[in-house]
């Protein structure tokens, strides 16, 4: 995490704190399912910000943000944010939320494939403005926080 990779200081513990706390322990998580024999382990990054301007932007996709999105239902903290972008986003993740729940396989209409996760690789969707499907995600860093997480988990 050099800092003169980014903007601001405040970025950087952003990156460090997200990948330390969600995004690297979501990873070990997956990985430990799908090493235990669960065939139908998915793996989703929300990048999504709920404001599109003002100061709230600045928080990005912070933790739960994806709520407002599952539920339809734009406020925080007092903070209203509907938009159409929102709106598409909400769309999308209901209608995966929902095929998974009634199905097991999380699918929407007009979205990419959400592939199964397998710690080789990595795969995953990515839930933003564009829905999209990667791999290998943040595996640097996450390699970078891996001894840690033996060690908890393996008490």
């Amino acid at each position: 995490y050099p800092l003169s990779g980014y903007a601001t200081p405040r970025k950087a513990f952003s990156d460090v704190f997200t990948d330390m706390a969600f995004t690297c322990t979501t990873r070990e998580l997956a990985d430990m399912l799908s090493k235990g024999g669960s065939k139908n382990v998915y793996l989703y990054y929300f990048s999504k910000s709920p404001v599109e301007a003002g100061s709230f932007k600045e928080w990005g996709a912070f933790h739960g943000a994806e709520l407002s999105y599952i539920f339809n239902k734009f406020e925080f903290m007092g903070i209203k944010f509907p938009s159409k972008d929102n709106s598409a986003v909400a769309k999308d993740m209901i209608a995966l939320w929902s095929s998974f729940a009634r199905t097991g396989v999380p699918a929407g209409e007009g979205l990419p494939e959400w592939p199964k996760y397998e710690p080789a690789g990595a795969k995953y969707i990515h839930i933003d403005t564009e829905t999209t499907t990667g791999g290998n995600l943040r595996t640097d860093k996450c390699l970078y926080f891996r001894p840690a997480y033996k060690s908890a988990f393996d008490r």
